[in-house]
This record gives structure tokens, sequence and C-alpha cells, in this order.
């Protein structure tokens, strides 16, 4: 069915309003609930958190620039891509006329790490197979369960949408639904990023706000002024206060001598404290920790500087694939496989859709060459294989052949025996030779004997 049949206007209840109320943008609209530092966290306030957009968008676009193949068994067990299936071109070349697929499995990726991504499948009339997939508004979009009955298996699940004002029904094998990390009681939709961390987000703004505010205060704590005479009114009061601030505050005003005349006297104000008995440096690297373990990200890659030696970082690496991007990589392609592949590819597992997760193991470039000449050597892959993970032109048939060492044979095969060079024949042994003296004493014997 293509995409424009899909805009089927129907009449909504009150069960169903068009834009629920848990809805991220009806709590921006109220500016959301204050978190418990008393700072509004919303969509707008926390991109003032670097380490918080940054995970965000490490987890983004490391999974857009992945390449998510579709892969077909062939007949000797091993797999290849299928480079002629409708989902690999969608995966693969143009998911739809106006992304990449980059930018297309970025921008669901970001809207899955922030709670929920919805995806509308455009299929063929004719065959049925996908040609288009759109990403829906998150805010605008959520899923209803319809009970026809008490019986909980004719229990069916839809989601409304809005585009351009008007509201559209979806079938759920319609819609690619990736939920968040974090899950509401109904299990049905993720919960809101933002609004599940919204205390530990709030005191980073908090941090954030009040270090801007003590380098706006020439990087001082306030001053208390005590005044020898009686200042009438509350205007002379702001007046002098004013005075003082337009003369010393502010970074460009830092370092500048005070004046005080008529004997007022300057001093620290009251339960002020320098910046290093408030921990202001290490409650900063513990909002770091604090929002790499909502994104399920280690915090070395936000920017923490605990466990950074060479070992510790190198285990990051490996904690970041196995328990960040693993469970990202299964939910995505799982959702993929439901929607994208036919039934009969399912049922009979020829076909299935995954990400290529050595593209994030991949090493220095002397290390990259030795792995593939070992491959090679050992007869694990072809040297054009290796050819083309390199980069490298391909080598000529004759030369494209398997290797094996020469200790390791074919199990089964029977070897040929080995020519048996013919015996050489051995001399007969040489008397050694003997000494003049007893050559002449042997002759000397015979002829008293001929006598």
């Amino acid at each position: 069915m293509p995409f424009r049949k899909l805009i089927n206007m129907v009449k909504r209840s009150w069960e169903s309003p068009s834009v629920p109320i848990t809805s991220q943008s009806i709590s921006d609209m109220f500016q959301a609930m204050p978190s418990a530092s008393g700072n509004t966290v919303t969509r707008q306030t926390v991109s003032a958190l670097p380490a918080f957009i940054h995970g965000i968008d490490l987890i983004a676009s490391t999974i857009g620039r992945i390449d998510c193949p579709v892969y077909k068994e062939t007949r000797d067990g091993t797999k290849a891509r299928d480079k002629d299936h409708p989902a690999d071109r969608l995966l693969m070349r143009r998911p739809n006329p106006w992304q990449t697929p980059f930018e297309f499995k970025r921008e669901l990726a970001y809207d899955a790490v922030m709670g929920n991504a919805y995806c509308v499948v455009v299929r063929d009339e004719n065959n049925g197979d996908p040609t288009d997939l759109i990403i829906l508004d998150p805010a605008k979009t959520y899923p209803v369960i319809v009970r026809y009955d008490t019986d909980v298996s004719k229990m069916q699940v839809y989601y409304i949408t809005q585009i351009q004002n008007k509201d559209i029904t979806l079938r759920a094998d319609e819609v690619i639904h990736i939920k968040g990390r974090i899950r509401n009681d109904c299990g049905l939709v993720g919960r809101n990023i933002i609004d599940a961390a919204k205390d530990v987000l709030g005191m980073s703004i908090a941090l954030i706000q009040y270090g801007a505010y003590y380098f706006a205060n020439s990087g001082l704590p306030s001053m208390i002024i005590e005044m020898p005479t009686f200042l009438k009114g509350s205007e002379q009061i702001e007046q002098f206060r004013q005075t003082l601030d337009n003369q010393h505050r502010g970074i460009a005003n830092s370092n500048k001598t005070l004046v005080l005349q008529g004997g007022a006297k300057a001093s620290k104000g009251f339960g002020q404290i320098d910046n290093q008995s408030a921990q202001f440096l290490e409650s900063r690297q513990m909002t770091l920790t604090d929002v790499a373990l909502i994104l399920g990200v280690p915090g070395s890659f936000l920017g923490s500087k605990q466990n950074t030696s060479y070992g510790s970082l190198d285990q990051d690496s490996l904690n970041l694939l196995i328990h960040c991007f693993s469970q990202w990589f299964c939910n995505f392609e799982q959702q993929f496989d439901r929607l994208l592949l036919k039934e009969s590819e399912k049922a009979r597992g020829t076909r299935w859709i995954e990400f290529n997760k050595g593209q994030l193991t991949e090493s220095d470039h002397s290390t990259n060459v030795k792995t593939w000449s070992d491959l090679v050597n050992n007869g694990l892959c072809l040297p054009n294989v290796a050819c083309a993970a390199l980069n490298l032109p391909p080598l000529d048939e004759e030369f494209n052949v398997p290797r094996l060492p020469t200790n390791i044979g074919i199990q089964g095969e029977e070897e040929e025996p080995l020519p048996v060079a013919p015996p050489v024949p051995v001399p007969a042994p040489q008397a050694p030779p003997k000494d003049k003296a007893v050559s002449r004493l042997e002759r000397l014997t015979e002829s008293v004997v001929e006598r």
C-alpha cells in the first residue's frame, strides 16, 4: 500500500487524544517540571550540556556509519551479502528520496536514545516489497492498544501520528518502533530520557550556571561594603551598588583596584567559600560520570578523567562495544528483520539483517595488514578478499588460490608416498697403507723363507 493511501482521517474520542499528555511537546509547552536543583529541564536546556549532547551523538553517529546489509545463506553454508534484496537497497543505498543511509540511521538512533523512534515502512502495491523508510516525529506519534473483547489474543496495537496537522492511523506491521534504554511501566513505549534523569541533568545545568555566574563576577565571591554613614533610601543604595558593578564586575574588569571613600570598608560576603572548598571541579567530574551512566557510555568517552590509563581506555572501548552498541545493534536488527523481510525468509532463516560489527574493532594499519596476512596464509580466506579489505587492487586468478602451510593437510585425503631414491653402492674397504720400514722387513723375511 503506498504511503499516500495510509493517510486515513479518523474521528478521535476522549480516550485517544491527538496529542497524549505524556508527549514531550506538552512538557515543553508548560516548561516541564523543575528538577530538584530548581532548574527546568527540557530539550532546549539540555542542549547546553556538552557531555550529554556528545554522548547522544556518539551513539547515533556510530550506528549511522556502521553498514547494515542483508545477508543470505549460500549453498556451502557460509553467508554472503544479498545486494538484490529490497531491504539491502533501503539500508545501504537509499532509504528515502531525501536522506542518505547515514542520515537515516543516525536520526533514527538519536530518537531511540531520547526515548522512542518511529519509522513507517512504505510498500509496493503489487508485490509488497518495502520501497521507502520514513521517520515519524516522536513528539507526535504514540501507540494505542485496541481491545475488541476480553480475549487478550485479539488485542491489536495501532500507531497514531500527525502529518500536516492531520491524524493518521497506522498498523503495527507498518511502523518500526525502537524503544530507548528506559521503559515505561506498560513496556509499550520507552520513557523519555530527559524526564527520567531530570534531577541529574538539572544538577549539571546548575553547575554550569554557577560557573558562569562565578566568572561573571570577576571570579570573586560577593563583597560586603560597610559604610560609616547611613545611605538614605533604596535608590541611593542601588546607585552605589550599580556603580561598583559597572567598574568591577565581569572578566574585562577583573583585578582592577577597588577604591572606597568616606571610610567605607570591604569584606568577604558571609557564607561565601572559594572555588576549591566548594569542590566545583570535582562536582563537574561527577556529573560527567552520571551522564555516562544514563547513556550507558564509559566516562572516558565523555571527557571524564577517571581510569584514563592505556589499559583502562582499551577496556573501556571493549565495554562500549559489548555493553552499549551490542544492545542497540540487536534492537535495530530485530526491528528491521520484523518488517523488512518476508515471512518465508524469516521462517527458513535464509535472509537476515546484521550490522558489520567489524567496523568497530578496526585497529592500526600494521596490525590490520598482519591480521589479513595470517588469514590468507592459514587458508581462511582468498588473497583477493584481503586485497579488497585493504583497498588494494585484486590479484590475477592464477594467484587467487587458497594457501595452506606445509605442515597442515586436509583431513580425509591420503598423501602420496614420496619417491625413494635407489641405494648408493658402498665401495669395498681398502687396507690402510703400510709403513716403508714394515714393508722392507716383510720382503726380507719372505726372501729368507725362500732360501
